[in-house]
């Protein structure tokens, strides 16, 4: 439900830019100049080439980085990727919520996610807005995205709320992996396995 400035908006970049289509990220960053986004980490063949042409086209702005690169986890730059972020976004079909997206909870860090089986016991939830989306394409991220941005600009208090819930709840991967065990286990009934009992 866009508004008709914000259509104007829209259909102005596209043509100043020539541009025959914009994708989801990008229509959020036109409409949203503060947001910036940085994209780490090697994509294949379109996705790849889709990422260096938004950078092209968004350069200017200051609102978008393209890594395409592995960032080791002794860099300085791994660091702050997951700790100087207002959000950390990993939206996958596949993965509901993998290490990376432990790693940023366990920084602090509130994320913006899609709604899978695996993410829905670390899902943080405060009034007014949860971390993930429920359908997985571009429209439904970008009102969730959205979402994000406004809470994020209006309610200062939750969102600290959000980022406390994030650096406190456990994120290791060992007590999900013995959950998981120890469910598998009841619905077989299997013996429990006494290195997971410590």
């Amino acid at each position: 439900n866009l508004s008709q400035e914000e259509q104007n908006k829209l259909l102005d970049f596209a043509n100043k830019h020539k541009l025959f289509n914009l994708r989801a990220m990008e229509v959020a960053m036109i409409l949203n100049p503060e947001m910036q986004f940085a994209i780490v980490g090697s994509a294949d063949g379109d996705f790849d080439r889709a990422l260096q042409d938004t950078f092209e086209v968004f350069k200017s702005r200051k609102q978008f980085v393209y890594l395409p690169e592995f960032i080791s986890i002794n860099s300085a730059l791994y660091d702050l990727i997951y700790s100087g972020s207002d959000r950390f976004g990993m939206p996958s079909w596949y993965e509901p919520g993998g290490l990376s997206n432990q790693e940023s909870a366990g920084y602090g860090t509130p994320r913006h996610l899609t709604r899978r089986d695996g993410l829905l016991d670390g899902e943080i939830q405060v009034e007014g807005l949860r971390e993930s989306f429920e359908e997985f394409n571009p429209v439904a991220w970008l009102v969730s995205l959205q979402k994000h941005s406004q809470f994020f600009k209006e309610n200062k208090q939750q969102e600290k709320e959000m980022r406390y819930k994030a650096i406190t709840q456990d994120n290791r991967w060992l007590n999900r992996a013995r959950n998981y065990v120890e469910l598998y286990r009841k619905l077989v009934g299997a013996e429990k396995i006494p290195e997971l009992e410590s």
